[in-house]
C-alpha cells in the first residue's frame, strides 16, 4: 500500500453502501463485519456509503465515533456528515471544494475536468468510474477511459464500478490503477473475508508478476 503524506492509499476499497443491505439494521451489521476484516488486511479499506436512506446514518454514528477513536485509517466517510468525527472522506465529485474537513483524502471523478480539480484541491486519491456496467443508470467509461486518466494523473487512481470478477480486477490494474473499490460483489457475498483476500492476493500476483519484466 502507497503512502502519501499521513493516508495510505488502499489496493482495495469496500463501499460499504446502505442501499446494498436490506435495512439499517442489517447495514450496521454488514459495517461490522467488513471493519473487522478490513483490520486484519493491511491493503484494504472500508467507505461507509448511503445515498439510500440519509436517516440511517444515526445508527452508525456511535460506531464511527469508536473507530475513530481506535483505528482511524481504515475507514472512510462518504461525504461531510459529523465534522467533528477524525475519519478520512470520501467526496462525492461535487464536493471537492477548496474548504476540505480535516481529513479529506480523496473523491469519485468520472472526467478529466474532475481529475484536474482533484489535484488542484490536493486530494490524495481519486476514484474512478464507473468503469464496467453497473445497476445504477450511467453510462459505462470502460477500460480506456480508465487508462487514459491513470496515464493523466498524478494521484493513485482506484477504478469503481461494476467490478464483478477477477478479471475485471485484472483488466483495472493492466490499465494502470493502483487499485479498485467494490461494493455489491463483495456485500453479496456469502463469504466476504475469503473473497476480499482472494482480490489482493490477484493484485499482488499482478505486481508481482510486472516487476519480473522490468
Amino acid at each position: 500500500m502507497v503512502e502519501y503524506a499521513h493516508l495510505r492509499v488502499p489496493r482495495l476499497m469496500i463501499i460499504a453502501e446502505r442501499g446494498y443491505c436490506a435495512s439499517a439494521t442489517s447495514w450496521q451489521h454488514t459495517i461490522e463485519v467488513l471493519y473487522g476484516i478490513v483490520c486484519s488486511e493491511s491493503n484494504v479499506v472500508l467507505q461507509i456509503r448511503n445515498k439510500a436512506s440519509v436517516e440511517d446514518w444515526v445508527v452508525i454514528e456511535s460506531f464511527c465515533r469508536q473507530v475513530a477513536q481506535q483505528n482511524h485509517n481504515k475507514v472512510f466517510i462518504n461525504g461531510h456528515h459529523w465534522p467533528d468525527v477524525l475519519l478520512a472522506r470520501h467526496l462525492p465529485e461535487a464536493l471537492i471544494t477548496i474548504q476540505h474537513h480535516p481529513c479529506d483524502s480523496g473523491g469519485s471523478i468520472h472526467s478529466v475536468k474532475g481529475l484536474l480539480n482533484a489535484e488542484h484541491h490536493k486530494l490524495r486519491y481519486v476514484q474512478f468510474g464507473a468503469v464496467f456496467p453497473t445497476s445504477k443508470p450511467v453510462v459505462p467509461m470502460g477500460t480506456d477511459a480508465l487508462r487514459d486518466i491513470c496515464d493523466r494523473s498524478t494521484l493513485p487512481v482506484l477504478a469503481v464500478g461494476g467490478i464483478q470478477s477477477m478479471e475485471h480486477v485484472e483488466q483495472c490494474i493492466q490499465s494502470g490503477a493502483h487499485g479498485v473499490s467494490i461494493g455489491s460483489w463483495i456485500l453479496n457475498s456469502e463469504h466476504p473475508q475469503k473473497l476480499i483476500q482472494g482480490i489482493c492476493q490477484h493484485i499482488e500476483q499482478h505486481d508481482a508478476h510486472r516487476s519480473e519484466f522490468r
